[in-house]
């Protein structure tokens, strides 16, 4: 349980109720960013139980897009470094490439998809090359990597434990 008596929370970026949240990502931006017209905004992202994920403008805290992404639970998301492109991955076994869209188009939007591959199990967890050429998505029993434009597959490693559980 949680006990938010005596919070103070006016001035919450989060100012409506998400489903449970189950994995975010952030990006961070230089104080120069803000000048430099072309730049991709600091953005918060998170995914949900729902299978919904929702981003947010680090700068001003405003909600830019929300999308039902994945049929099941978001269990995993990742924004690539210095691009509008965020990648996910859920209980449906997709791991999905989208393309975030531009700062303060207005109302609420969702992102469009770039691509989607088919895993052997849900996917628990992202990562990203620090030049966001790299995704490589991990399930109970496999890693595998991919191209971030293409999604195509360049390799992936199996475990399979030989030992029982009792």
């Amino acid at each position: 349980d949680v006990n938010f008596n005596r919070c103070e929370l006016n001035r919450s970026v989060f100012t409506e109720t998400l489903s449970d949240v189950l994995t975010v990502a952030l990006t961070m931006s230089s104080p120069a960013s803000a000048q430099i017209p072309d730049q991709i905004p600091a953005y918060v992202a998170c995914g949900d139980t729902n299978g919904v994920v929702h981003l947010w403008q680090q700068d001003d805290g405003q909600k830019c897009a929300e999308w039902a992404a994945h049929d099941g639970w978001v269990r995993a998301i990742a924004l690539v470094p210095g691009q509008p492109l965020l990648a996910t991955g859920g209980d449906d076994k997709k791991l999905k490439l989208w393309q975030l869209p531009a700062p303060h188009q207005g109302p609420v939007i969702q992102a469009k998809q770039l691509w989607q591959i088919s895993e052997p199990d849900k996917i628990l967890t992202i990562a990203l090359s620090p030049d966001g050429r790299l995704i490589a998505c991990g399930g109970e029993r496999y890693i595998s990597l991919h191209h971030t434009h293409s999604g195509e597959e360049i390799c992936r490693f199996a475990h399979y434990s030989n030992h029982e559980t009792n």
